[in-house]
């Protein structure tokens, strides 16, 4: 039987790994726990960046990927090395075209309410990569 609502959590001295079931709830409680692993040793205005990319990424994950299904999982690691960052965030949704979605130019109209997490993602970390499926997303950063 598979537990409806699971969060796990892993630390090391320089890598926070987490796997939850796909609610808003965990996004919300992930978050917390990345900010408390990175507040001591990230300067305030990369924990901006990080967690404005990782909630928009965590909650795609839930809302498209895995289309609010509390079955289905979210993964995400986080790993701290020589003034880097690296996040991958993995969720067991069916993908999606991320290649029609990078291309794509037009403006999303002002009240929408999505439409803008890849566009974030990226005017904050120079180095965003998904897997061939689109499932599986890893942004890299250089940090202070």
């Amino acid at each position: 039987m598979i537990k409806k609502n699971m969060f796990n959590l892993a630390l090391s001295q320089n890598s926070i790994t987490i796997r939850f079931s796909a609610t808003l709830e965990n996004v919300d409680e992930s978050v917390v726990e990345i900010k408390k692993f990175i507040g001591d040793v990230i300067q305030n205005e990369d924990i901006f960046a990080i967690v404005l990319a990782v909630r928009e990424a965590l909650t795609n994950s839930v809302k498209h990927g895995c289309k609010f299904d509390p079955h289905k999982k979210v993964m995400f690691s986080l790993q701290l090395e020589n003034n880097k960052i690296m996040m991958e965030i993995e969720d067991e949704g069916n993908g999606f075209d991320w290649h029609t979605h990078i291309k794509r130019k037009k403006k999303v109209p002002i009240l929408e309410t999505s439409g803008r997490g890849i566009k974030i993602m990226k005017a904050y970390f120079p180095d965003v990569k998904f897997n061939e499926k689109g499932n599986k997303l890893t942004f890299k950063k250089n940090i202070n």
